[in-house]
């Protein structure tokens, strides 16, 4: 007996809510014990469900699929954290100025010039909206590799990425 597609799509939700991190068609299917094609029908119902109702949407990147909040409601979002989001720890900036000058670039290769895990930092800057994931690299296990966003740019007072100083031009 086969359970309706309500209960998969709930799943899927549950899911992509659960995840940090884009989860691709095959990883889905695999943890919803459905075939490929059952999967991409799955996923395109969610998508339609968001597109119709709610604050959220089922955003692809690259070959994953992540939950975030609609553009729409960012100024709402704003609100919560007013003041307490505008500052960034050392942490932060470090592993910001690194994605900014080297991207794009994978959590380990950050994590390997500062010398330090940068999970919960790189976790921090996604949901700030700073950086966003722009794709997996091709190389064993396909990590993600990051970017930065036009939140950045706007952050910084910038008008575009190209109106940061050039590496060689800092002085320490």
């Amino acid at each position: 007996m086969r359970i309706d597609n309500t209960h998969y799509i709930n799943a899927l939700e549950a899911l992509l809510f659960a995840s940090d991190e884009p989860l691709d068609i095959d990883q889905l299917a695999e943890c919803l014990e459905l075939k490929r094609e059952e999967m991409i029908d799955i996923v395109n119902s969610l998508q339609e469900r968001y597109r119709e109702l709610g604050g959220l949407e089922l955003k692809q990147i690259e070959d994953g699929y992540i939950i975030i909040a609609k553009s729409a409601f960012n100024d709402y979002i704003k609100k919560l954290k007013p003041t307490r989001s505008h500052k960034l720890s050392r942490a932060a900036m470090e592993t910001l100025a690194i994605v900014a000058f080297k991207q794009p670039i994978t959590k380990l290769e950050v994590a390997s010039l500062r010398g330090v895990k940068c999970d919960g930092v790189i976790s921090m800057l996604l949901t700030k909206g700073l950086i966003t994931a722009v794709g997996r690299k091709d190389t064993i296990g396909r990590p993600i590799i990051y970017g930065t966003t036009d939140s950045f740019i706007q952050y910084f007072g910038l008008a575009s990425i190209d109106d940061l100083p050039k590496p060689e031009n800092l002085k320490f």
